[in-house]
């Protein structure tokens, strides 16, 4: 199927710049061959890592705040200050 653009209806191949041709061709057949249940047990675990490292880059960045403040300095940096403020008024003169 061919949709506006001359778009088809798979996705557009997008090779990483850090990473060979085959490579990201045996990487994608290893995650084809995933059930879907697979797919979000391993999408959950890589967003848990990339939240982990996050906490560990504020925690070395600002060693001195409580883990309270480097949560909220990380929803800022996530979700915008605009909704930050509306779920955190009270904190916004708080953190860095």
């Amino acid at each position: 199927m061919t949709y506006a653009g001359g778009m088809s209806g798979r996705n557009p191949s997008a090779v990483p710049v850090d990473s060979s041709v085959e490579a990201w061709r045996v990487q994608m057949t290893a995650i084809r061959k995933m059930t879907p249940a697979e797919r979000v047990r391993r999408w959950e675990e890589f967003n848990d890592a990339l939240a982990a490292m996050e906490s560990d880059a504020l925690r070395r960045k600002y060693p001195d705040l409580t883990e309270r403040q480097r949560f909220l300095i990380r929803m800022r940096q996530k979700h915008g200050v605009d909704l930050f403020s509306q779920v955190w008024p009270e904190t916004t003169n708080l953190i860095a």
